[in-house]
């Protein structure tokens, strides 16, 4: 990586704190740069589309951002709405209502999750089978909702999808778990972040 490091855009709902995603970006020793949903820089290597919410739930339009930086075959990584965003993008449903995916006061909770093994996801953390991480949801994605051309990389015990990724050379990854709080997630899990910056393009 150069001097300056590498430019990453970080796109986030409106009314979000984007203050954690671009800590995220900077872990991980990229250089972050907050965007509206409208267009891409030209600077930058890579997107982190990451929210709290759910996609829809403002009835969003997709970002164009996103768009942009599927069509200039930029890494993608979403985190949240940033994973049922992409979803979308590739034309899937929007994220249904679950339950047992946050806690009952809206906070985080601990939940476990089957990382398939030889995808893209397992290959970037460094394992698969079974593991706890700390999510806080109250929508997600099933097989019904998943676009076609997605792979599900990681489940959790109720057949929410936690992971997708786009298969092929390409290196678009979406989760559902809070993948921005490095510290409350287990060890290695902020490789994603790390493939990130290190497949960014340089622009």
């Amino acid at each position: 990586m150069n001097s300056d490091g590498q430019q990453i855009a970080v796109l986030c709902p409106e009314g979000e704190d984007a203050g954690q995603f671009e800590a995220a970006v900077r872990h991980a020793e990229g250089v972050p740069v907050v965007i509206r949903p409208e267009g891409l820089p030209a600077s930058a290597g890579g997107l982190l589309v990451a929210g709290e919410g759910h996609f829809g739930a403002g009835s969003e339009d997709l970002p164009v951002a996103l768009s942009e930086a599927i069509e200039r075959d930029l890494p993608v990584l979403g985190i949240g709405w940033g994973m049922q965003a992409i979803n979308v993008a590739f034309g899937g449903m929007l994220p249904v209502a679950i339950d047992d995916h946050r806690g009952s006061e809206g906070g985080p909770v601990k939940h476990s999750v089957f990382m398939s093994p030889g995808g893209k996801v397992s290959y970037t953390i460094g394992g698969s089978g079974w593991v706890s991480v700390n999510g806080c949801h109250s929508h997600g994605i099933r097989d019904a909702q998943r676009a076609e051309g997605l792979l599900a990389s990681a489940y959790a015990e109720d057949r929410v999808i936690e992971a997708i990724e786009l298969p092929g050379r390409h290196w678009v990854i979406g989760v559902q778990w809070q993948a921005h709080r490095i510290d409350e997630q287990p060890k290695g899990f902020d490789n994603l972040l790390l493939a990130l910056v290190e497949r960014a393009i340089e622009g």
